[in-house]
């Protein structure tokens, strides 16, 4: 009799567990919209591997500009619309805490970003923005499904790659970038549409 008591305080423990975990997991980031941008990613390394923008470092760094605002322009609509319509969130400004955890990875960024460009450094920002997306999705691992850190690994190699492999990172090679942005991405996406899908599942 006491080993069942035993299985079965360990059972209610686990229920307990995941009702919290349910109760952290952020809800408001949309896997389809990760997904859309790293098919964007692949389509802009097509466009830019033509011939036209061969050394034309301008172009390259304001065609990924635009994939950057496209993608942040899907990721924050979602989340906008998300915020005004689901009735669990009632709009209350406090259930959007979760969004401040990749702002520093951002942030910083942004700033180094800046800092190549004025340097002109432009054959080390693929392996920066790399590793600045693996340190976003590490940060956010707390409310985004656990197996995230794999995307997050994923980044992290391919930033070293790119910033100490010679020729790989450099700002020409357009689909160093496209692909390891479209793969982190649509992994990362479909990492967070399959955890939603499984707790919907799960609530029926």
């Amino acid at each position: 009799m006491f080993p069942n008591h035993v299985h079965q305080a360990i059972a209610q423990v686990r229920e307990i567990r995941n009702r919290v975990v349910d109760r952290q997991q952020f809800r408001g980031y949309s896997g389809w919209a990760r997904i859309v941008s790293g098919g964007l990613a692949l389509i802009a390394a097509a466009v830019m591997s033509q011939p036209r923008f061969a050394g034309s470092a301008e172009a390259l760094i304001v065609g990924w500009g635009v994939v950057f605002v496209l993608s942040a322009a899907l990721s924050y609509g979602a989340l906008l619309y998300w915020f005004l319509n689901d009735p669990e969130v009632g709009r209350d400004v406090r259930k959007l805490r979760p969004t401040l955890d990749p702002v520093a990875p951002l942030v910083a960024g942004g700033l180094i970003t800046l800092a190549l460009l004025m340097r002109g450094e432009y054959d080390l920002l693929y392996g920066t923005w790399m590793l600045l997306f693996a340190l976003a999705n590490f940060a956010s691992r707390h409310v985004l499904p656990g197996k995230i850190v794999v995307v997050g690994f994923v980044y992290t190699v391919a930033a070293q790659v790119c910033l100490f492999v010679p020729g790989v990172g450099d700002l020409a090679s357009v689909w160093s970038m496209g692909i390891t942005f479209c793969v982190g991405e649509v992994t990362g996406g479909m990492l967070m549409q399959l955890d939603k899908t499984r707790k919907l599942g799960d609530s029926e």
